[in-house]
């Protein structure tokens, strides 16, 4: 890898000041152009998938954040598309380690609670 692959400091920084924007921004772009997407959907998005300036306050998203999320969604929206075509399972497994991970939690829940009593 030579070193003209790799972007300066300098001009990452330059871009999150001149590109950069906060979610609040992309909310407006999005609602101009017939889109209601959350500030929360955003943000979490953005933190699942990693699409976003770091160490901003507020989060700041560049265009391309924004493009990597859209298409992450969309991806997403088609696989459970395609799982309802061919008879599989939207929601979560009651095997799956979440599915585990909260009915666990609940039982821990229910005893601490009896305990209390």
């Amino acid at each position: 890898m030579t070193n003209e692959a790799i972007p300066s400091v300098p001009a990452i920084k330059s871009r999150m000041i001149t590109e950069a924007r906060p979610v609040a921004y992309w909310i407006d772009q999005f609602s101009a152009n017939g889109i209601r997407v959350s500030a929360r959907r955003i943000k979490e998005l953005a933190r699942e998938h990693k699409c976003f300036c770091p160490f901003t306050e507020p989060m700041l998203l560049l265009p391309e954040h924004v493009d990597q999320l859209f298409a992450e969604a969309l991806k997403c929206r088609s696989n459970s598309i395609s799982e309802e075509k061919h008879g599989g399972s939207k929601g979560a497994s009651m095997n799956s380690p979440k599915a585990n991970t909260i009915a666990k939690a609940r039982e821990k829940l229910k005893k601490r609670m009896r305990e209390l009593s």
